[in-house]
């Protein structure tokens, strides 16, 4: 081996050719003579070196060193012609299938088109659907007008459970080809799927050969020959060769247009997901930007620009320092933090300018938080920023108001009180304690359902008010009274007093109601002066 090794790679060197008789070592060390014959061809992708070797142990030998016959000459060079024709078929294949470029249906079409050439055959090509169950027909080439004929468009929308004992799915799976030169009658039934049965007669059908489409151990699909003997010889062994080095020239074309695809459908979902983020980002009334170790721009959205008086182009490649120099030493140390530990920084609340020239002052809300790169090493620090100015006077408006609110509560001698729907106290003033017999405010339960446990509350019958009866129940109803009386007796103190009601639902800007207001007073006074002016008279 080693020395027709060494033969061919000088024969390259040379751009030769050699023909001689040399003897070969076997391993159990018997000598045999053998016929060596090397050249060089030039296809389109180089050089490449056609070796034959021949036995010729068991034929009349020359002696070793003389030269060939002329007839052994001559059928070695008919031999050596058709070793370089396939390899030039095999090349001009290769050479097509690149140029059919990523365009995978192209790749398919020219596929089952220079097989079928080559092996004088019908050419399918099957290859899984995508849920992975079947072995579909992906291309074809017919120029048998018998065939095309019978088949029409049937071909088309057959299909082989790749599970199946179909000969075609057991090659997909096995990775293994499958030659059968002669198909015996009682199996020409078994290669032809049910959908073809009524056309059988019509497909003389003789000779099949089924090849994998395969590439880098994958297992693609499968190419499915097929000849009749009318007009074709059987498939050989030949046949099978040159079928399978054309299908695994293909296969890594089109292992390769898959990837491409699958590359296409990746950088398409980025583009996409890129293009929903920028629009986001732009959109977002919160300001975003994004600064890189040295604290320099390197994104920054449109809110944020507007915030610093710049453009989001003016940004880029500036330092804090530069955009706002009035709290630049102020963040700075913020920022520094978050590069060095890698921690989030939330939700601070700083007074401020949009900028300096600004005459207005507001509320921001801003968070820092590291951005990793891929290596997930903190490349730089996100900030955003969110004006909460409305927010806060908002709140400080609502506050003041409450204040009003509760000081004229406070300063009422009635009770007054609100509840929602769930029956909490929203707001109780100190005449409610006093009227209810609590030391303060603290004291008082802020459900309602709590005041049953510690105090009676009765009609004017002195028999017991069912909830609905009582005036959050008849104000949650929607009924609005003035000068509802009940009497009221603590349980642990046995202290019983009247009080007169006040009370009306209240709703909402639709009119549905929300909750209600009541307000009461301690009316026994008045109640036990009306019994003794009675009794006087």
């Amino acid at each position: 081996e080693t020395a027709i090794r060494e033969h061919i790679q000088a024969q390259l060197r040379a751009q030769g050719r050699v023909a001689e008789v040399i003897k070969l070592r076997t391993k159990a060390g018997r000598e045999k003579q053998c016929r060596l014959y090397i050249e060089v061809v030039q296809l389109e992708d180089g050089p490449h070196a056609i070796s034959h070797l021949i036995d010729l142990s068991l034929s009349a030998q020359p002696q070793h060193g003389h030269a060939l016959s002329s007839n052994d000459q001559q059928e070695t060079a008919g031999e050596l012609a058709r070793a370089a024709a396939r390899l030039q078929l095999l090349a001009d294949a290769s050479a097509a299938f690149a140029e059919a470029g990523m365009d995978e249906h192209a790749l398919l079409a020219l596929l089952a088109q220079r097989t079928a050439e080559a092996l004088d055959a019908v050419c399918f090509v099957r290859l899984p659907s995508d849920d992975g169950q079947w072995l579909v027909v992906a291309a074809a080439h017919i120029t048998d007008p018998v065939i095309r004929t019978a088949l029409g468009t049937l071909f088309g929308r057959t299909r082989i459970a790749i599970n199946s004992q179909h000969p075609t799915a057991e090659v997909f799976r096995s990775g293994q080809s499958l030659l059968t030169p002669v198909i015996p009658p009682e199996d020409l039934q078994k290669l032809l799927l049910p959908e073809l049965w009524p056309v059988r007669d019509q497909l003389p059908l003789s000779s099949s050969l089924i090849t994998p489409l395969r590439a880098h151990g994958e297992i693609l699909g499968c190419l499915v020959f097929i000849r009749h003997t009318q007009k074709q010889a059987a498939f050989t062994q030949d046949d099978l060769t040159l079928a399978q080095d054309l299908a695994d020239r293909a296969g890594l074309a089109l292992i390769n247009a898959h990837l491409y695809r699958d590359v296409q459908a990746v950088q398409r979902t980025a583009q996409q997901a890129h293009a929903q983020l920028h629009a986001l980002i732009t959109s977002l009334p919160t300001g975003i930007c994004y600064l890189d170790r040295e604290l320099r721009y390197q994104l920054v959205n449109p809110a944020l620009a507007a915030i610093n008086g710049y453009s989001p182009a003016e940004h880029v490649g500036q330092t804090i320092h530069t955009i706002i120099p009035g709290i630049s030493t102020q963040v700075e140390p913020l920022l520094r933090r978050v590069l060095a530990t890698g921690e989030t920084i939330r939700d601070m609340e700083t007074p401020g300018k949009r900028y300096p020239a600004h005459p207005d002052s507001y509320i921001w809300l801003l968070s820092y938080f590291p951005i990793p790169d891929p290596q997930n090493q903190i490349a730089g620090v996100g900030i955003t920023i969110t004006d909460i100015t409305t927010i806060r006077r908002t709140e400080a408006a609502l506050q003041a108001s409450m204040n009003k609110l509760q000081a004229a509560l406070n300063s009422m001698t009635d009770a007054i009180f609100i509840t929602d729907t769930a029956g909490r106290l929203i707001e109780f003033n100190e005449a409610f304690a006093t009227f209810h017999r609590f030391q303060s405010k603290d004291e008082c339960p802020l459900t309602l359902d709590a005041y049953p446990q510690i105090m009676d509350i009765l009609l004017m019958t002195d028999t017991p008010a069912r909830e609905e009866q009582g005036v959050i129940g008849r104000a949650l109803r929607g009924e609005t009274c003035t000068n509802a009386e009940y009497t009221l007796r603590r349980k642990d103190t046995g202290e019983a007093w009247i009080g007169s009601y006040n009370f009306a639902p209240i709703r909402d800007g639709g009119g549905t109601i929300v909750g209600a207001v009541v307000i009461s007073r301690d009316i026994t006074a008045s109640k036990q002066a009306e019994v003794m002016l009675r009794q006087s008279e």
